[in-house]
């Protein structure tokens, strides 16, 4: 009854559909900014124009946030949202002070200093130099470390921006993230864009307060709770710095963290948003 697709290769096919389908699709990025980051600025740019030709001929286009559906109006592409969601476990709770130093210890992490994690591709759009010249000029005289979790193009580039730091911990692609999550002080995102991070409604989720760079996208999620964290201005390193040093990470902030996933930004309250814009589109062909 309906046919729903989401990225350039099936919105592409979904755009050629005939009107007898009830169709739809979810737009999960900026093509102009991030097609262009992947791919180049030509071959980007060629790729962002055929994926937004491809959503002008879908009739419901939704976006993952409120911010991407503002985006779209500068490409003449009118557009609704319904918030990304994660699934959350209910019944977890923050994470002791003794337990975080357990599950630190079973990760051979440090124990007696604030620990930040950073999760994802470590590509441009990413921008994980922003966070490893920040740890590598951190003055204070707390220790502060940070562990990078993921791979990718520019892998070799951070590691060998990092040098010798102990500060700055790289472990690659790993299985176990929410481990990593539970046993951080703070989440960072030093990202140039996004639609709608999961890697941050993850944090949340594990009652992580998060240090975001400005973006919309960022802004939009604290703004639903700006006890959750704070956010830097993107790309300055000492921004970044002073939030780090200043992040609230007390039980009232870890709370806080988890209540926007309970509230809001989980895979239940989205599900219902599509489910129910289902129900429409079927009532409408009967």
């Amino acid at each position: 009854n309906i046919i729903h697709s989401q990225g350039l290769r099936a919105d592409w096919h979904n755009s050629k559909l005939d009107s007898h389908y009830s169709r739809v699709s979810t737009q999960r990025n900026d093509p102009f900014v991030d097609y262009r980051m992947l791919y180049g600025r030509l071959s980007g740019s060629l790729l962002a124009n055929l994926h937004v030709k491809s959503l002008k001929l879908i009739p419901n286009v939704f976006t993952c946030s409120r911010t991407l559906s503002e985006t779209n109006l500068k490409y003449n592409l009118c557009t609704n949202y319904i918030r990304n969601g994660i699934e959350y476990d209910p019944i977890n709770s923050a994470p002791s002070l003794n337990e975080k130093i357990t599950q630190r210890e079973l990760l051979d992490l440090p124990t007696d200093s604030k620990l930040f994690v950073w999760v994802g591709p470590f590509i441009d759009r990413k921008s994980p130099q922003t966070t490893i010249r920040a740890f590598l000029n951190i003055q204070n005289t707390c220790n502060y470390y940070v562990c990078l979790l993921g791979n990718g193009p520019l892998y070799k580039e951070c590691r060998a921006l990092a040098g010798h730091s102990s500060k700055i911990i790289f472990r690659g692609n790993v299985a176990n993230v929410p481990d990593y999550l539970q046993s951080a002080d703070g989440f960072i995102s030093s990202s140039v864009s996004e639609g709608m991070p999961n890697s941050v409604l993850e944090s949340l989720a594990y009652s992580t307060p998060v240090i975001l760079s400005d973006i919309s996208a960022h802004q939009e999620i604290l703004a639903l709770s700006k006890y959750a964290g704070r956010t830097y201005k993107t790309g300055d390193v000492q921004q970044l710095i002073e939030a780090i040093e200043t992040l609230d990470t007390s039980e009232l902030a870890a709370s806080a963290a988890r209540k926007l996933i309970e509230t809001s930004l989980n895979a239940q309250v989205m599900s219902k948003s599509y489910q129910d814009f289902y129900q429409t589109l079927v009532g409408m062909k009967q």
